[in-house]
């Protein structure tokens, strides 16, 4: 088995529902100009914009294919942690990302969110 132990991904379904939801993280600016999504946590500056090769699980799945990779592990990407946010917010936020991973393992198997383990 070949494992790719080393990748970031965004859940495009996260970004969708953040954008849907703005109440659900008040401290969180999401901003989408010209098919570019930037993030801005609790008055801060915006993110770099996220890359479509973080996202798209299409594009994942045959960039994975094409090098005969059996398994990717990914964690989220650094600057989503969202390290700015108040507590409950940024706990808040972890679960909300830590579910939108979980959710994107099952419809790309290949791809295995990063645990960190106690």
């Amino acid at each position: 088995m070949i494992v790719d132990a080393h990748a970031h991904y965004v859940p495009d379904a996260m970004l969708d529902a953040l954008k849907s939801e703005r109440r659900l993280f008040p401290s969180i600016a999401v901003n989408s100009e010209c098919g570019e999504v930037t993030l801005a946590f609790a008055g801060g500056a915006p993110t770099r914009p996220v890359s479509r090769k973080l996202v798209d699980l299409t594009q994942r799945r045959d960039w994975l294919a094409r090098r005969n990779i059996d398994c990717q592990l990914a964690g989220g990407w650094v600057d989503l942690f969202g390290y700015e946010l108040p507590p409950e917010e940024g706990a808040d936020w972890c679960r909300f990302v830590n579910e939108h991973m979980r959710s994107a393992a099952t419809a790309l198997p290949a791809l295995r969110p990063r645990r960190r383990r106690p």
